[in-house]
């Protein structure tokens, strides 16, 4: 545990608001048992996934608000499958296979747009109604008969919203999506995310298989290794973790206090000092030690937001400032903060089994120009961007420059260790991944996944 004596609690009893893990008995209870290398980079473990895994969960494609009038479309690509979601009428949404039932051309481009006339293929000029049902073909009369018999209308996707995301599910079997979000559904809601809006969005193609990317990201044992910095500004060690059913979970990490990993547990860090001056308190001023920083701000905080007439009604003390890290599964890591969220999302590449498109998002409660100082710095929103969100922020290939972003810093180190562990798996010296307690959302997360690849889930 590097200088500090301190050590995590794994008690299942022991109550959420002194640290430690709820939901233990969730877990397989197999610690012993090495996760296989082979899923993160096999063919054959790929296309067994896409049966036997993709075709059955729930996976956010968009935000609604992108789906504003009849006729708002966009497209989704999950694996090897291109979905296309839109809206049919004011109040419903409806996603459907991009596909022509001719030929089996793409239906519509990758991207998004505006058809309130319905859908037509580029390839033959056979049209579709918003509502998926068959329109036109074209020259039908040079059809015989029984090539044209069956249903021609557009295959459908279920599709439910969710907190403002849209989320899509190829089974018909699966439970409805509230009920499949299940804990972290709850304890996600206070932060209204139906009301969020994205400020930054970023989409970049990595080297790496979509779970490790998710393993990564859903354990804060490496903190101390690969984000050093962190340490001047977080609590690394003493955590709050729940599991919840479907694979869910959610750790509390303590943020504007320090790591116990630090040997000076006295002296305020230059990132303390910069979050004082956030809520309007003076660093010099400010006669406490670093351990007592986190409550101050706490304090300052609810006061400041509140003459900003900002909600922080359903929200304790803890809640506003530390990190709320709510895992959807399968693949939705959430950093929620009262003033909005990181939203980063692995998804499986269309041909390249060791590659992923990792996708994310910043999302924040709207606000006049004059409040964005109530934003905090560590959220990673550039100072002067347009936080009243009335614009629809330009989709970025690359990470921003670290200097412009604190997330750039961080998510560049997650980045570049993502490479190197994706070539480590293909080791032949490599037995299989050994997890610790430390690591327990990992294992609650393959311990789900395995079910589904075993055939065990009920739909």
């Amino acid at each position: 545990m590097g200088k500090s004596e301190k050590t995590v609690s794994f008690s299942q009893s022991e109550p959420l608001a002194a640290g430690g893990i709820k939901g233990l008995e969730r877990l397989s209870g197999d610690w012993e048992r090495l996760l296989p290398p082979e899923q993160y980079y096999s063919p054959e473990f790929a296309q067994l996934e896409r049966e036997r895994f993709w075709k059955k969960v729930w996976v956010v494609a968009g935000r609604i608000e992108d789906l504003e009038e009849p006729g708002d479309y966009f497209t989704f690509q999950l694996a090897d499958q291109s979905l296309l979601i839109v809206r049919t009428e004011a109040d419903k949404l409806q996603a459907y296979y991009n596909v022509c039932q001719h030929r089996g051309n793409k239906l519509v481009a990758d991207g998004e747009g505006s058809l309130p006339g319905g859908f037509t293929c580029a390839f033959h000029s056979w049209k579709w109604n918003l509502d998926g049902s068959l329109r036109e073909i074209t020259d039908r009369e040079t059809f015989r008969p029984e090539v044209l018999c069956g249903n021609l209308d557009l295959a459908e996707v279920r599709c439910e919203v969710w907190g403002g995301f849209v989320f899509v599910c190829q089974s018909p079997d699966a439970p409805p999506v509230h009920e499949f979000l299940s804990g972290a559904r709850e304890h996600a809601e206070p932060y209204r995310l139906e009301n969020l809006r994205v400020i930054t969005d970023i989409e970049l193609d990595l080297p790496a298989n979509w779970k490790t990317g998710v393993d990564a990201f859903i354990e804060t044992y490496h903190l101390h290794a690969i984000h050093p910095q962190m340490a001047d500004s977080m609590d690394d060690v003493n955590m709050q973790t729940e599991l919840y059913d479907y694979g869910m979970s959610m750790t509390q990490h303590p943020f504007t206090t320090i790591s116990p990993r630090k040997s000076d547990q006295e002296t305020l860090t230059e990132a303390q000092r910069a979050m004082l001056g956030e809520v309007g308190l003076d660093p010099v001023e400010f006669e406490g030690r670093a351990l007592e920083v986190r409550e101050a701000i706490q304090q300052a905080k609810r006061a400041l937001k509140e003459a900003a007439k900002l909600h922080l009604d359903n929200f304790t003390d803890d809640q506003l400032t530390d990190d709320q890290a709510i895992f959807f599964f399968p693949n939705l890591a959430f950093n929620a903060h009262p003033e909005g969220a990181l939203f980063m999302q692995f998804l499986p590449h269309e041909r390249d089994t060791a590659r992923m498109i990792f996708r994310i998002q910043i999302l924040i409660h709207p606000m006049e120009q004059d409040q964005a100082h109530l934003i905090p710095l560590y959220m990673g929103i550039p100072r002067g961007a347009d936080v009243s969100c009335k614009e629809k922020p330009e989709k970025l290939y690359a990470l921003p420059p670290a200097e412009e972003s604190p997330l750039g810093e961080v998510l560049g180190q997650d980045v570049d260790l993502l490479d190197t562990v994706q070539k480590g798996l293909h080791s032949n010296g490599f037995q299989g991944m050994r997890l610790s307690q430390q690591e327990v959302r990992v294992r609650h997360f393959h311990d789900e996944f395995e079910r589904y690849m075993n055939n065990e889930k009920p739909w």
